[in-house]
């Protein structure tokens, strides 16, 4: 179930149906659409005849819409009829007409907006994304915990006609979430429309102890939402979540497993299934927070030599060294202009060495007759 929240500034968060916003255009309160012409209809050819036309006929007055359509029928377009003017349009194909600039134009030239509109037991109603607008989007678990609670006379949760529930929240702007949950706050009243808000778990505990509700009886029903159980990861997720490909994941993990030293192992997963590991979201997203605390700088041309001295033939590590180490800062010598500080890749490091390094002899020979020994990988991993 896909729900949209609209933060709209100084009024709440309203709760709306994700298919029931729509692209539109708003023309404006000068502006007419205008029907009955052939959709083919170049709007400037129209805005030539018409100024032949003004030229013939000093009564015409362009501001005023009922003389062009006079003009319009006049000129052979017999069925032309504007369409309403200050209203949202579906994004097509029409020919429009502007009052102030005095000229005929296409629709689709016009901006489109998101709007959601709906009636409040008297009016339609319409909100329209914009700047003061925050979107979030969440795709909610099926079933609820309803918080209302017989006082009496109807089942209410803060007053007469008033009611609030909860999902879990299964997603949020397209990433997996586990522990955040929508509460929901209903109400029977006219001119009154669904509003929520997301809470963590701890803070649904703080809103039942506030609704004066039986906490861990209300807590155990909602921890039990979405199937009761923590949202798991595959290999390929995990890797989406942490910002790798899944051949990167997928070769530390077997290492790992082999009983290989490598440096913030990744975390055991909590089943096998069918030969593939599966986590829950929350170690992905543990994983992921540890992993981007290790950051590589080197900073100068001596710890770029301490560096590759530290390389021996042992271990097999120098192309996933490679890999791993996307953006370095070195220091380039140069004579002419003094130490030139730029954010280059390992491989163009690897490059220049070989053409204009003064030790690119002690380099070179060092990248080629050597690779990184574990112990100076696990400083990367």
């Amino acid at each position: 179930m896909e729900k949209v929240i609209w933060a709209v500034e100084d009024h709440k968060n309203f709760l709306i149906p994700a298919d029931e916003i729509k692209k539109k255009i708003y023309v404006g309160d000068r502006i007419y659409v205008i029907d009955g012409l052939p959709k083919e209809l170049n709007p400037e050819v129209l805005n030539e005849k018409m100024n032949r036309y003004a030229g013939t006929n000093d009564d015409f007055d362009p501001r005023d819409h009922y003389e062009v359509i006079k003009f319009l029928r006049e000129i052979g377009y017999r069925h032309a009829v504007t369409t309403g003017f200050g209203h949202y349009f579906d994004v097509e194909d029409a020919i429009i007409y502007d009052t102030e600039d005095k000229e005929f134009s296409n629709l689709l030239y016009m901006d489109d907006v998101e709007i959601y509109q709906w009636w409040d037991g008297h009016n339609w109603e319409t909100i329209e994304k914009n700047d003061g607008v925050t979107e979030t989007r969440v795709i909610l678990s099926a079933d609820t915990v309803e918080l209302d609670e017989w006082d009496g006379h109807n089942y209410t949760t803060g007053g007469v006609g008033e009611h609030q529930y909860i999902h879990s929240i299964l997603e949020k702007d397209g990433e997996l979430v586990d522990g955040e949950y929508l509460l929901v706050y209903s109400s029977e009243w006219d001119g009154s429309h669904d509003s929520a808000e997301i809470l963590s778990l701890s803070e649904v505990k703080k809103q039942l102890e506030k609704l004066n509700r039986d906490v861990g009886e209300y807590l155990e029903e909602v921890k039990q939402l979405g199937g009761g159980v923590p949202r798991l990861v595959g290999i390929k997720e995990f890797a989406e979540i942490i910002g790798w490909d899944k051949m990167r994941l997928s070769t530390k993990y077997s290492r790992q497993r082999k009983g290989k030293k490598v440096k913030k192992p990744v975390p055991e997963p909590i089943q096998i299934l069918a030969a593939t590991p599966v986590w829950t979201l929350q170690q992905a997203k543990d994983y992921r927070d540890e992993w981007n605390e290790w950051k590589i700088k080197l900073d100068n041309d001596y710890e770029l030599y301490e560096f590759f001295k530290s390389i021996g033939p042992e271990s097999p590590y120098h192309a996933e060294i490679v890999d791993l180490i996307s953006q370095i800062t070195v220091i380039t010598p140069d004579d002419n202009v003094g130490d030139a500080r730029e954010k280059i890749g390992l491989n163009e490091v690897f490059k220049r060495i070989e053409e204009n390094h003064p030790r690119k002899d002690v380099y070179v020979e060092l990248l080629k007759n050597s690779q990184l020994p574990e112990d100076a990988l696990s400083f990367f991993e």
